[in-house]
């Protein structure tokens, strides 16, 4: 080191060294900030609920007379969901796998039991909206992993909470929710316990893992083989004029009316502050809309506000709140902002 040390006082002036120097914590500086740009902005097209991983559209068939007085079906058949794969707008569809015994649910909130009767279904782990930990299940286990439409901690907390005087809860709280499930059919009925390990703002049901479904649907079921009743469609295209023709050509009902609402869409809405003046996503936003035919609105980059601003008052608040941490917390960019730090 010496030897270096020497050398280099022999051919650089102490000018130079100090400049050289300064374009070297510079450099590094640049490449520090590339790499938490890289691992902030990842999230935002890596996860389940990415807007680059395409728009999902839930079919199912318009319910008439016929099967309203049970002598028509609404179920989709082997060769309807193999017609519907094979549409040019299709990138990949999975089916509803429903649950075929009685099951209810009972957990305890602020002192009263709630007790009520509930349906389980499953959908292929593609289709999920959650990167939900611990989703696998093993046959016999009494632990089932469960994920909740987010529209329900809703109806709780600006619903029934606010009309029984209940106090109202956090999704981190929600999250810690147990759930005692009682499933009888085929002649067993057994207790398993609920976890919740996520909430959907995708789908609009109770979901288990596929691996649950299969097991208790051979333990509890009727065996009688059951086509699905719905469908879940991955498109890149849920604007477009042919989605609509063949909606309506097969009689088919997209939930909730969700072609004129893409992820893009809804994407675009909170495109910015801090997240606008990113560049990477900028371009994209920009070639996204570009292929799907939207008008891109952004914020000039003068106008984006800093994301240190917003953690920073964020950390206020926190403070004055009393909240405080060792030295063992640490950070990631897609923490909930519910979840308790302590």
């Amino acid at each position: 080191m010496r030897l270096l040390w020497k050398l280099l006082r022999c051919h650089l002036s102490m000018a130079q060294t100090v400049g050289f120097t300064l374009a070297g914590l510079v450099g590094m500086a640049i490449v520090l900030t590339a790499l938490q740009a890289y691992r902030d902005v990842l999230p935002v097209f890596d996860r389940p609920d990415s807007f680059m991983r395409g728009d999902y559209l839930v079919l199912s068939k318009q319910v008439g007379a016929l099967q309203a007085i049970g002598l028509g079906s609404s179920d989709f058949t082997a060769e309807e969901l193999a017609d519907l794969r094979a549409q040019p707008f299709v990138r990949e569809a999975g089916a509803f796998t429903p649950a075929d015994y009685r099951i209810k649910g009972t957990v305890g909130m602020g002192g009263v039991e709630l007790s009520t009767y509930l349906f389980f279904e499953s959908v292929p782990d593609r289709f999920l909206d959650v990167g939900a930990e611990n989703w696998d299940y093993k046959a016999g286990d009494r632990d089932i992993p469960i994920i909740i439409p987010r529209n329900y901690l809703n109806l709780y907390n600006y619903g029934f909470a606010r009309s029984q005087g209940l106090p109202q809860i956090s999704e981190g709280i929600f999250r810690r929710v147990s759930l005692g499930i009682e499933i009888a059919g085929n002649g067993h009925r057994e207790q398993f316990r609920g976890r919740i390990v996520g909430l959907s703002n995708r789908l609009n049901t109770i979901l288990v893992p596929d691996a649950f479904i299969r097991w208790s649907n051979g333990r509890f079921g009727s065996g009688a083989a059951k086509q699905p009743a719905r469908i879940i469609v991955e498109t890149d295209r849920p604007v477009d004029a042919a989605v609509t023709d063949y909606l309506a050509r097969k009689g088919y009902e997209a939930e909730g009316d969700r072609r004129d609402d893409g992820r893009a869409a809804r994407f675009l809405r909170i495109a910015a502050g801090g997240v606008a003046a990113n560049s990477f996503i900028r371009t994209a936003l920009e070639e996204e809309c570009r292929k799907r035919g939207y008008t891109l609105y952004l914020p000039p980059l003068k106008l984006c506000g800093d994301n240190g601003a917003m953690i920073g008052a964020q950390g206020y608040y926190e403070y004055l709140a009393g909240v405080r941490s060792d030295w063992s917390l640490n950070a990631y960019a897609t923490r909930d902002i519910d979840d308790p730090i302590i």
